[in-house]
């Protein structure tokens, strides 16, 4: 399927290979560029997704929503750190997160 929201923002993935999209309806999607096909939906946020970006590694996805930032492991999709009002505290900070 495809977002049922409005997309708020886009990002290549550093390899140009993928692009990752961001929701009005709480999820991002990451695009096959060559195809056209949805890869993945990440799930998890609890309001708007606001913005989207990848590491220079194309290995990890930040992104945000009104009150967290999640940072997302782009090859199975899974949660790797929030932040944020309601979230843990960091034990590494998001340099170190996105820099591997």
């Amino acid at each position: 399927t495809e977002h049922t929201a409005l997309i708020v923002a886009v990002a290549f993935s550093p390899d140009s290979y993928s692009v990752c999209s961001a929701s009005a309806d709480r999820t991002l999607m990451i695009w096959d560029t060559r195809t056209g096909k949805r890869k993945s939906t990440l799930s998890g946020h609890t309001g708007v997704v606001l913005s989207c970006a990848y590491s220079s590694d194309n290995l990890r996805i930040v992104s945000n929503d009104e009150k967290t930032i999640r940072v997302w492991n782009t090859r199975d999709g899974k949660l790797l750190e929030t932040w944020g009002m309601d979230a843990r505290v960091p034990s590494r900070t998001s340099a170190q997160v996105l820099n591997g």
